[in-house]
């Protein structure tokens, strides 16, 4: 089964120099379940956001894992309906079977796009990403290309600063 069901709650206080709060969501795929919560804060810079968000989470499977996470985006307006960004991130995992703890480390980066042609309600964004873990020859590079709708109008450094650009929990435990 291929879907993933990612409901965030965001709570949080914006002015216009950034944001800061908390979220906690919840993340079913495949029969696992994660939940997580944690904090998050953007600096807004005249065309750049900086966005930051870190968390606790645990997965529910055949064999229950904790997990630590922080990420770390940057997001540059190089016209207010053209940015670029990038990000990297961090979890640890550890995993408890019986008597025997494993634990690992996995490091994300990434780099991306959006794009809007004027008014229009849509834009086209890609993104590259990649995963490798710390204790295994794991590795995962993804290549994303999409539509994205915007239910708000206006352009895409407004809606970066006035709504809805916060992350879901599976993007923080699972950014790739």
């Amino acid at each position: 089964d291929g879907t993933v069901i990612s409901p965030t709650l965001h709570v949080y206080k914006r002015n216009p120099y950034g944001l800061v709060g908390g979220w906690a969501g919840w993340s079913h795929s495949g029969g696992a379940d994660l939940l997580g919560v944690g904090a998050e804060g953007q600096a807004y810079l005249n065309s750049a956001t900086i966005y930051g968000s870190a968390g606790y989470g645990r997965v529910s499977d055949t064999v229950d894992q904790n997990l630590w996470a922080a990420r770390l985006e940057g997001r540059y307006y190089v016209t207010e309906n053209f940015l670029i960004g990038a990000q990297v991130g961090l979890v640890r995992a550890s995993a408890r079977n019986g008597t025997t703890t494993a634990r690992s480390t996995v490091r994300t980066a990434g780099l991306g796009f959006e794009y809007q042609y004027g008014e229009l309600p849509f834009s086209i964004q890609g993104t590259y990403a990649h995963a490798d873990a710390s204790n295994s020859s794991a590795e995962s590079d993804t290549l994303r290309l999409g539509l994205r709708w915007n239910f708000d109008g206006g352009t895409l450094f407004e809606r970066d600063r006035t709504g809805a650009t916060l992350n879901n929990v599976t993007d923080l435990f699972l950014s790739n």
